[in-house]
């Protein structure tokens, strides 16, 4: 038996809509549930759990490529990474990585088989040093669980492997989201952001936990694993017997 949460949350104390800062810089701007249907729109904004938003610039179904860093209106994003709510913004660069932004900080990642590399070119917006570093996955999940951004990296170059990613991704410091006040009713909680209190949860099991960092995603490897069943490929997650097993804390 597993029990598991798919997610934290932490309380909301301010709303910064980002379809409204669109709107204000003169961006037609496609949203849920004011205008869902709306012709000639410039942008469009889907906002999940409230504390995280894509944002698709020139929205179009059926483009041949997600845009990438020199496609994007720069004004427009440098704006948003000034909002308030915003912890951080991450959009799609030429080589195939992601380049991270927090204010005027940038760097970039990279997936180079399975393990990361993290390069900072001006600050360091994920706080992981201010030096280039490639790390393996499992270590760097142990190097960022205790910060402010746990998992961050592995987080942030899984979602942008989809074609349906955002051309910006926007993730909400704490306490904010990106929902707007006249929400009904308003909401006082939320989750969706990269931040602690929403990536850490509590995982309780009937068999022993790795003594190890575990990810939510380790658990359906685990249970097809005792159950005899082969796993199929393609997993995120890695089953128990391949971590150092003592019974513990999973988070």
């Amino acid at each position: 038996m597993f029990v598991a949460a798919d997610h934290g949350g932490s309380a909301m104390r301010e709303h910064a809509d980002v379809a409204i800062a669109l709107e204000a810089l003169g961006w037609r701007t496609l949203r849920h549930p004011v205008h869902v249907w709306r012709r000639n729109v410039r942008a469009a904004t889907m906002v999940s759990g409230n504390a995280s938003v894509q944002v698709y610039f020139d929205p179009r179904s059926g483009r041949e490529r997600p845009l990438t860093e020199p496609d994007l209106p720069t004004d427009v994003v440098g704006h948003l990474l000034e909002l308030p709510a915003v912890r951080l913004a991450a959009w799609r660069d030429q080589s195939g990585g992601v380049t991270v932004a927090a204010g005027a900080a940038r760097a970039r990642l990279r997936d180079e088989d399975g393990r990361i590399r993290y390069e900072p070119a001006t600050g360091d917006p994920l706080g992981l040093g201010g030096e280039p570093f490639t790390a393996d996955d499992r270590d760097l999940l142990s190097r960022t669980l205790a910060g402010e951004l746990p998992d961050a990296p592995r987080q942030l170059l899984q979602l942008f492997r989809s074609p349906r990613a955002g051309d910006v991704v926007l993730a909400a410091r704490v306490g904010s989201d990106f929902r707007g006040p006249w929400e009904i009713p308003e909401h006082k909680a939320g989750h969706g952001s990269l931040i602690a209190d929403h990536m850490a949860v509590p995982i309780a099991a009937s068999v022993p936990l790795p003594d190890a960092p575990l990810r939510t995603v380790d658990l359906m490897p685990t249970m097809l694993e005792l159950l005899g069943v082969p796993l199929p490929p393609g997993l995120d997650g890695v089953p128990f017997s391949r971590l150092a097993q003592a019974a513990g804390v999973g988070a």
